[in-house]
C-alpha cells in the first residue's frame, strides 16, 4: 500500500494520526523595527510560546470531543470504526506541532543581512529558545495534566526531553 503524508507535513506518520499545527508569527516581536534601536523580544517571544504550547495542547482536547461527537452521529458500524481509530491514536499520541513565519521579515526588521553570521546567530537563538519553551511547557504540562500514554521517556533521549535540562 502506498504511504502518503500531507505536503505541509514534515514527519511521515502512522495511519489515522493526524496533527494539530500552530505557526508563530515573529515579525511583532521585533521592537523598534527599521531603527538603530531595533532589537527582538526575547522575553515577549517565549510567553507567547508558552500560551502557544498550552493552546495547541487544547486544541488535541477539543479535536477528541468534535471527533467523538461525529462517531456518534453515525449509524455506520464502519465509519464509527473508522472514528474509533483516529480517537485512539489522538488520545495515545497527541501530536502537535509549533512553527513560525516572517524570519526573514524580522532579519530585515533588524538590518540583518539574510545568511549573515549575526543573523543565523539570532535564528539559531529565537529556534532554541521556541524548542526550549515548546518543551518545557509540554513537561509542565504532562505533570499537571498526566503524561500520554504513547510517551516514553526511554525513547526520548534528545537535551530538550531530559527534564532536568530546563
Amino acid at each position: 500500500k502506498p504511504v502518503c503524508v500531507n505536503p505541509c507535513a514534515e514527519v511521515g506518520m502512522g495511519p489515522f494520526s493526524n496533527c494539530r499545527l500552530v505557526s508563530m508569527n515573529l515579525l511583532p516581536f521585533v521592537k523598534n523595527p527599521f531603527t538603530p534601536e531595533a532589537f527582538f523580544d526575547k522575553t515577549e517571544f517565549e510567553k507567547a510560546v508558552e500560551v502557544a504550547a498550552q493552546f495547541i495542547d487544547n486544541i488535541v482536547d477539543i479535536d477528541l470531543e468534535k471527533m467523538r461527537n461525529i462517531q456518534d452521529l453515525s449509524d455506520d458500524i464502519d465509519v464509527k470504526e473508522l472514528w474509533a481509530k483516529f480517537i485512539e491514536k489522538t488520545e495515545r499520541g497527541r501530536e502537535v506541532g509549533l512553527g513560525t513565519l516572517a524570519v526573514a521579515d524580522v532579519l530585515s526588521s533588524l538590518g540583518l543581512r539574510y545568511g549573515s553570521d549575526e543573523a543565523i546567530q539570532l535564528v539559531d537563538e529565537i529556534y532554541y529558545l521556541l524548542a526550549k519553551t515548546a518543551y518545557r511547557t509540554s513537561h509542565e504540562l504532562g505533570t499537571s495534566r498526566g503524561p500520554f500514554p504513547a510517551y516514553d521517556p526511554k525513547v526520548e533521549t534528545d537535551e530538550f526531553t531530559k527534564f532536568n535540562h530546563f
